[in-house]
């Protein structure tokens, strides 16, 4: 895909580059990894430099099973109906799958064409059931060994976030919150969301990992030089956006156990 700079890393068109990093880390499942052979490698070797650990909020720092998603969604048709008059409900899901599919996020294409009011829009779809979401101590131990800043890159607004991660009970593993309003309704994937990420908590990209479930959410973190892990599901055509496994650093699915394992791998935990 590119060149990833500094510290050497190999491009993955590389024909070495299978053998060693992706071969230790595809393999990745519920937190481990397949015996690949001798060549195989922790995958915590290829994080010992992290210092930003950049994960997405909802379908990744909880499974996707909890439904939230589903739950926002007919809450967000339910807004379009009401504030658009809508009367259909295949209209108004039309609607939000083009401007999801178009700008990242249904919300800004809402406010380009419609100029809806922004705060109405969170106050009716984010007013949602989080009892879905049950307290990680496991992730909750994990974060909090992680060495350098934690971060939640988000499309959501803050509101939503923190209370994701009061029902976590992870708030205090999280050292900031990058939400919505902080990239100015430049949604993922923009690319500008990005960079304003990275100016406002002067991250240094290639000391950062990036963990995200929607796979082309991906593609500008890894164009600015940061490592990738999927959060793997099962994903539209749309969404994963030409992308294959082989194009991700890391293919997780179960988050706590590969920070669980990678923590384990660097001993982290025994400098804490």
């Amino acid at each position: 895909m590119h060149e990833r700079g500094a510290g050497g890393r190999r491009r993955r068109d590389d024909p070495g580059w299978h053998d060693g990093a992706h071969a230790a880390c595809r393999g990745i499942h519920e937190g481990g990894r397949r015996n690949d052979g001798p060549r195989r490698r922790p995958v915590s070797v290829l994080l010992a430099d992290t210092r930003y650990w950049i994960f997405d909020l909802d379908n990744t720092l909880y499974p996707a099973e909890a439904g939230i998603t589903r739950q926002s969604g007919l809450r967000m048709r339910h807004f379009l109906k009401d504030r658009l008059a809508i009367s259909d409900d295949a209209e108004a899901q039309t609607l939000q799958r083009r401007y999801f599919r178009d700008y990242g996020l249904t919300l800004v294409g809402l406010i380009r064409h419609h100029g809806v009011d922004v705060q109405d829009y969170f106050d009716h779809v984010y007013d949602l059931d989080l009892s879905a979401i049950a307290p990680s101590p496991d992730l909750a131990a994990a974060l909090a060994v992680l060495p350098g800043r934690r971060m939640v890159f988000t499309n959501s607004p803050t509101e939503h976030a923190e209370r994701v991660l009061d029902r976590l009970d992870c708030r205090a593993q999280i050292d900031a919150i990058f939400s919505i309003r902080d990239a100015e309704f430049q949604a993922k994937p923009a690319p500008e969301a990005y960079r304003r990420l990275i100016q406002m908590h002067a991250v240094t990209p290639e000391q950062a990992v990036m963990f995200e479930d929607i796979p082309r959410n991906l593609r500008p973190a890894s164009d600015l030089g940061m490592r990738t892990a999927w959060i793997r599901g099962d994903m539209p055509k749309h969404l994963m956006d030409g992308l294959t496994e082989r194009d991700f650093d890391f293919v997780v699915d179960d988050l706590v156990g590969f920070l669980a394992r990678t923590v384990a791998e660097q001993d982290w935990g025994a400098h804490t």
